[in-house]
């Protein structure tokens, strides 16, 4: 028994192996702009098709955009972008681009790579961005997502941070290839269905606000959120002495991938804020920030965002009722209530982003005192009758507030670089002093 021959006339195998070597190169080629790269959002799968939705719209439509909020669902639950656009519209007067792009579990790869592909089309003019919270210590290398639209020309600084293998690189670019050459045609299909009702986003003009809209969450009602001051909304790291501590840390991986982030913001002139939402189980009366080294990059981005306790106090309002079952996103509502309370400081920094930049206040000693200290306790020990319970209240918060302010001497001392002696003498003065 004879085997047909794989072609049967020769011009068949002329014209194969000069395509199949043209697929096979095409990831090494830097991509003409007739090659849109919304239609890889458009084509992969994710938890709720409507992010391939708002993805593909704001990576092709031209103009600028005013405020682009990027992260996780965590930051999607805590800002609603029609209640930014509504804001931003009556103090201009004028009507303002404003856009959710978030993606299921935290992710500074796919962040990076969501903003290079829209930087490469559009201007930005302020950038908030979910930085303070990266993946879990566990999490895989990359995000899930990132590999369907890695390119290897594109993304090959990204793959060298990153160590990912040249292999898997390559061949998910050789994946996004076709798609590429084919986006003029499969641009032109209709926007992705959205299955079921709980979710505010079948729409694009929802600008992205994914937010659960059940009839449940529609019932939760809130009272208008407290009037802040602005020291209480818009805070800088050297300057705060209240509500910041920086007593979580980036995995090394995180911080390399943040810092590629910021650099891509500041290489297109973009200003950075950080925002970031309260979330079930984490301290009530502080901000909880990663550390990172004193005037590095990201020292100075301004981090937007209130306490928990600063979120509800004074209101009856139960954190039960604030946040989804899983403790982590907020309810419709809530969302709403939060948006509404953070909408001076969004404001405040976009203002001063399109005058020229955001100011950045000069830093305060004390403010790096505080910043490296625990964040207070919620609840202090409080398991005996009155009279003792304030005597140990008494003494917790004081040893509290002394070995915290002992600790936060001595990082800001290592990194002053006194040595020992010139310590030592400054405290004998002190004790001297206060004799």
């Amino acid at each position: 028994m004879m085997i047909a021959p794989v072609f049967k006339y020769r011009w068949q195998a002329v014209l194969f192996f000069p395509v199949l070597a043209f697929f096979m190169a095409l990831p090494f080629m830097d991509k003409p702009s007739w090659m849109e790269r919304g239609i890889l959002y458009r084509t992969m799968e994710m938890a709720s098709n409507n992010r391939n939705n708002i993805l593909y719209k704001i990576i092709t439509e031209p103009g600028d955009i005013d405020v682009l909020f990027l992260g996780s669902s965590t930051l999607a639950s805590g800002v609603n972008p029609l209640i930014v656009r509504a804001a931003l519209r009556a103090a201009t007067g004028t009507e303002a681009k404003v856009y959710t792009v978030y993606h299921p579990q935290a992710g500074f790869d796919f962040d990076y790579i969501i903003l290079r592909d829209i930087l490469a089309r559009r201007h930005v003019k302020l950038l908030i961005w979910d930085g303070l919270r990266p993946p879990r210590p566990d999490s895989p290398v990359y995000h899930h997502v990132t590999p369907y639209v890695w390119d290897y020309k594109m993304h090959e600084d990204l793959a060298k941070t990153m160590n990912s293998n040249p292999a898997d690189v390559y061949l998910y670019s050789l994946m996004t290839g076709p798609k590429l050459l084919l986006s003029p045609v499969l641009s032109l299909g209709k926007q992705v269905p959205e299955e079921g009702t709980d979710f505010l986003c079948d729409k694009v003009y929802y600008l992205g606000a994914c937010l659960r809209f059940n009839d449940s969450q529609l019932k939760m009602h809130y009272p208008p959120p407290p009037h802040l001051d602005m020291d209480r909304l818009l805070h800088f790291r050297g300057n705060d002495s209240v509500d910041l501590r920086d007593t979580k840390t980036y995995r090394d991986l995180d911080y390399q991938l943040l810092q590629k982030v910021l650099g891509l913001a500041k290489e297109h002139d973009v200003p950075v804020a950080f925002l970031i939402a309260p979330v079930n189980g984490e301290s009530e009366r502080a901000i909880t920030v990663p550390g990172i080294p004193q005037d590095a990059l990201g020292w100075n981005v301004p981090i937007i965002g209130a306490t928990q306790a600063n979120v509800i106090n004074g209101t009856e309002i139960k954190v039960d009722d604030f946040f989804q079952e899983d403790r982590v996103h907020m309810m419709f509502n809530a969302t709403n209530y939060y948006t509404e309370m953070l909408l001076p400081a969004i404001v405040n920094a976009y203002q001063q982003a399109v005058a020229g930049g955001i100011k950045v206040p000069p830093t305060v000693p004390e403010a790096l005192m505080t910043l490296h200290q625990e964040a207070p306790n919620e609840v202090p020990p409080h398991d005996s009758p009155t009279d003792v319970m304030d005597h140990d209240l008494e003494k917790w918060l004081s040893t509290t507030v002394k070995e915290g302010a002992e600790k936060a001497e001595d990082k800001i001392e290592d990194e002053l670089g006194l040595p020992d002696d010139e310590r030592d003498g400054g405290a004998d003065e002190e004790d001297d002093r206060d004799r």
